[in-house]
């Protein structure tokens, strides 16, 4: 039975990392440069991360959002998203 319940679980487990890709995927394709920061929260929520950055030139916020096994890295510059990338844990 142990081992049952053992496979039953790592189905799980790889259920859970795909469902969170998908829904990476999904949202981070919503996401239009140019849009403000509550728009971004609004369809994100709350970001798990945020820091103030200063980059050459720019500064500004970087947001993350972690879905499964891919995070959704945005920059915010004047309320507005400057940049976005959707980076997968490797």
């Amino acid at each position: 039975m142990s081992k049952a319940v053992s496979g039953v679980s790592i189905v799980l487990v790889f259920l859970v990392i795909f469902v969170g890709c998908d829904q990476a995927r999904s949202k981070f394709d919503q996401i239009e440069l140019g849009m403000s920061r509550g728009e971004v929260i609004e369809l994100l929520g709350e970001p798990q991360q945020s820091e103030t950055k200063t980059l050459g030139s720019w500064s500004g916020e970087v947001l993350r959002w972690q879905f499964g096994g891919q995070t959704i890295v945005l920059q915010i510059n004047n309320d507005q998203v400057q940049g976005r990338q959707l980076v997968s844990k490797q």
